[in-house]
């Protein structure tokens, strides 16, 4: 655990005699490690929870991120911050730390039709989605912008958020099961693959397929992605390997060597 907030303070008119905050409502004082301020009024329905969104909105820091301590104690999400027993409520200048905790994830699908997001340090099961209508067979996230992409049996993709588990976006076009997808979160793009002998590169933003590219007589199980140089290689069911213009959504070279389906390359 890091701080990546300095403390901030409360501007209000102090305890009121049954404990709480006069006036039911403080305005807090945030400082960042850049030097900027700025003030977050709260009241009596604010919880943990609702301050972490405005301050993940305002500092950057992911709101799944973010611990606020406060008289030695961690503010509990659901708690009301100005109630009687809030650490919060009972300082005369309220004062709490935002602290940065970093934790360690991971996102599964199976065969249930469900995707897991864990928390590897105590095995915790913090969202479980639902969306496919058939095996989850691939999936990818993005860190940063808190989302995820998984392709299924059902021939979908689909466009997570990881911090409540709710589907974003569905993209269609894949005739059959898709088997593998690789994202570029930076320019909103994914490229994918699927059993329908196809490549599809895909718009984040809209749900636009962009670009397909055939192999017309294999199924797709593996692919990787250049997306600085626009290029892109994928294994098959036939044994090779083909390398792919993506802009232009041309067939670059082939290469045969293996003997039998090709499951995986980087």
């Amino acid at each position: 655990t890091m701080p990546t907030l300095p403390i901030f303070g409360g501007c209000g008119s102090g305890p009121a005699d049954d404990g709480g905050n006069g006036g039911g409502c403080v305005e807090l004082q945030v400082a960042m490690l850049n030097g900027s301020t700025f003030r977050v009024p709260i009241d009596r329905s604010w919880t943990t929870s609702g301050l972490k969104s405005h301050l993940a909105a305002e500092s950057g820091i992911l709101e799944c991120d973010m611990a606020l301590v406060s008289g030695g104690q961690t503010l509990e999400d659901e708690v009301a911050l100005l109630e009687p027993s809030s650490p919060l409520s009972q300082q005369e200048n309220p004062l709490a730390q935002l602290l940065q905790v970093r934790r360690h994830r991971v996102l599964t699908g199976g065969w249930d039709k469900l995707l897991r997001l864990w928390d590897v340090d105590t095995g915790e099961l913090l969202v479980e989605m639902r969306g496919h209508s058939g095996a989850v067979t691939c999936a990818a996230t993005g860190r940063e912008v808190q989302r995820a992409i998984s392709g299924g049996y059902d021939g979908q993709l689909i466009i997570w958020d990881l911090a409540t588990g709710a589907p974003l976006r569905t993209l269609s076009g894949h005739a059959d099961a898709v088997n593998c997808v690789a994202v570029d979160w930076a320019t909103g793009r994914a490229l994918s693959g699927s059993d329908d002998h196809s490549l599809r590169c895909w718009r984040l933003d809209d749900g636009s397929c962009s670009v397909m590219m055939r192999t017309y007589k294999s199924a797709v199980n593996c692919l990787d992605a250049d997306w600085c140089g626009l290029r892109a290689v994928s294994g098959g069911d036939d044994g090779d390997l083909r390398l792919w213009d993506l802009a232009r959504g041309e067939l670059l070279n082939r290469f045969a060597g293996h003997t039998d389906s090709v499951n995986c390359v980087s």
